[in-house]
């Protein structure tokens, strides 16, 4: 079988359009590991972080984001809400 100069070069271009497509999911999911990654890890210092008084009475998942303690929040009295947010905002920070 005898290669024409027009079929080497297709042949060529398609080669590097399959490394340029390799290149940019390997790219993409480098991206995305990292922030799942980091995301996890940011999440489990917050759970470790949260802080909460030994007399308040809160649901396990306030621990899980601070999303969750200011929507709990809600439902406490006065004293109770304070704590928490300032509990949830340090643990935050």
């Amino acid at each position: 079988m005898v290669l024409h100069r027009l079929d080497v070069i297709h042949i060529k271009s398609a080669a590097l359009l399959i490394a340029a497509s390799i290149e940019e999911v390997a790219y993409e999911i480098g991206g995305v590991s990292g922030i799942a990654i980091i995301g996890s890890m940011l999440a489990l210092v917050y759970t470790l972080a949260m802080k909460i008084s030994a007399g308040l009475q809160v649901p396990d998942h306030v621990r899980d984001s601070l999303d969750e303690a200011l929507l709990t929040v809600k439902g406490l009295p006065a004293q109770a809400a304070e704590v928490l947010k300032t509990a949830g905002r340090t643990a935050f920070d």
